[in-house]
């Protein structure tokens, strides 16, 4: 993997993604796989089934902590999500 954006997503995915997903019993990356595999598995697109992998990148690109909702913060993670992506 050459290109230094996927490095970035692979590495949030690898390093980020063990907090847990809200009060369910899997980690974000367990989320993030689930969500891409069942757009797969619907046969959808492949820019889909990439979108549903990332919907909730931006829980990982920020420095409020691990779980952020806990405390009352609302760490955006559609907008930075959006950005980072966008980037």
């Amino acid at each position: 993997m050459t290109d230094p954006r996927l490095r970035r997503i692979a590495e949030l995915l690898t390093l980020k993604a063990e907090g847990q997903y809200g009060l369910s019993a899997i980690n974000q990356r367990q989320h993030a796989l689930q969500s891409g595999w069942l757009a797969e598995r619907q046969g959808c697109s492949e820019a889909l089934i990439t979108a549903s992998l990332l919907h909730d990148i931006g829980h990982m690109v920020h420095e409020l902590g691990d779980n952020p909702a806990e405390h009352g913060i609302d760490d955006l993670h559609e907008a930075r999500g959006h950005e980072f992506l966008r980037a």
